[in-house]
């Protein structure tokens, strides 16, 4: 009975453990994705201003510690411009136009 009781605890454990690494992985992805995003944003705002400041509407890439970004912007009646924001293999994208 108590080798019984014990295999149904392990196995209870076992699959709570892999539950809980299942769920740390996606938070380590959720936490890239976010600076990815982040990234992404600081591309726009560093295309405003440059279109604001120095009329400069060429496209570019920069990075910020980690987190690369390439923003292309196109005059199109208006501007539109998307950011691409990557940080360890993850990539976020923001569009706008103004």
């Amino acid at each position: 009975m108590v080798i019984v009781l014990l295999s149904i605890i392990s196995s209870l454990l076992l699959s709570l453990t892999n539950i809980i690494v299942s769920q740390m992985k996606v938070i380590w992805d959720i936490g890239d994705s976010v600076k990815a995003f982040y990234g992404a944003n600081t591309g726009v705002e560093r295309a405003l201003y440059r279109i604001r400041k120095e009329g400069n509407f060429s496209n570019f890439s920069g990075e910020i510690e980690d987190i690369s970004y390439n923003v292309q912007i196109v005059l199109n009646g208006g501007i539109t411009i998307t950011s691409t924001g990557v940080y360890n293999n993850k990539s976020r994208a923001i569009q706008t136009e103004h």
